[in-house]
């Protein structure tokens, strides 16, 4: 009669831990810091595969100066500490991975020569250009981009070029900052603020002085500005901060082949703020305004099911390069 060897059934996950018991795998008995040299020669989706290996390998490969590397190789980010206000470089990360342009999608030429600034509006709609050409240029976002409004600044008020421009908070208005050296002792620049409502037509127009005051705004209808004046006997500066008002203005409705008369400039129109006094006859080079709360709080932006996600994509990128 033949023999019959009866075993208790078991189910699979208990024969793995009872195997995981007795027979212990080399790869967990590894130390934590020859895990982490072993893992810096990894890319991104490469982590995320090893993090599914076990829980040991999931903790290391979550540690945050896996990820820090990974920022310093991928992008340059050369920083030691995160920027005030990230939790995680595993997040900045992703952040740079997914939101961040990396393909030269098309080249813009309307510019005739350099261009000196780039300022986005609050949207993410629309950009603006200042160029040494003395044009604003405003382009809607979008593939392609394309040309909204431009303005000739040296057509118009004999401008030199353009230098700086920026959008108020609800993206109605642009201040664009400029200078006209004709007269080598004439220190003065110009602002002008440009209605995006209606079709890119100017509201106002004043001077500043120096002309490196490019101006900033305040709020939505508020901009400052300022005024420089120099004391030859004592040597010494005083630099006024002013604000100006910018008025509701109801335009009128223009033929196309009507032209508009050229703006008037106005001086010594501000109302002044802050005065400023240097026995050094140093410059005020540029002014900015800055919206600091009182109580900065904490806020993960990115929900657990937005961070598998993410993972999942950088996975299967991997596995398609593979």
């Amino acid at each position: 009669m033949p023999l019959h060897c009866v075993g208790e059934r078991r189910s699979p996950t208990e024969t793995e831990e009872e195997e995981e018991e007795t027979c212990p795998c080399i790869w967990q008995e590894l130390p934590d810091s020859l895990l982490l040299h072993i893992f810096s020669f990894l890319e991104a989706g490469q982590l995320l595969h090893a993090s599914e290996t076990c829980k040991i390998w999931n903790r290391v490969s979550n540690d945050e100066s896996l990820w820090k590397g990974l920022l310093s190789r991928k992008y340059n980010v050369t920083a030691k500490v995160l920027p005030e206000g990230k939790l995680q470089w595993k997040s900045e990360y992703k952040r740079l991975y997914f939101h961040s342009p990396i393909i030269l999608s098309e080249t813009l030429t309307d510019h005739t020569d350099e261009v000196l600034h780039v300022s986005f509006s609050h949207s993410g709609k629309m950009f603006s250009t200042t160029s040494k050409d003395s044009t604003i240029k405003v382009w809607e976002v979008g593939y392609p981009t394309t040309l909204k409004y431009s303005t000739d600044f040296r057509k118009l008020l004999s401008w030199d070029f353009t230098q700086f421009s920026c959008f108020n908070d609800n993206d109605s208005m642009l201040l664009v900052s400029s200078v006209k050296t004709t007269d080598f002792m004439d220190r003065r620049g110009f602002v002008a603020i440009m209605s995006l409502l209606h079709d890119f037509r100017i509201i106002r127009v004043v001077s500043m002085d120096p002309s490196q005051l490019f101006g900033a705004w305040l709020d939505n209808s508020t901009f400052l500005g300022g005024c420089l004046k120099i004391s030859l006997d004592r040597f010494a500066t005083t630099v006024h901060i002013e604000s100006f008002e910018v008025p509701d203005v109801q335009f009128s409705v223009q033929d196309d082949e009507e032209e508009e008369p050229p703006p008037t400039v106005e001086e010594n129109s501000g109302k002044n703020l802050f005065t400023f006094c240097s026995e050094t006859a140093s410059l005020i080079k540029f002014l900015t305004v800055a919206n600091i709360p009182s109580e900065v709080k904490e806020c993960d932006c990115m929900c657990k099911n937005s961070n598998e996600m993410e993972d999942t994509e950088m996975k299967q990128e991997v596995m398609e390069v593979d």
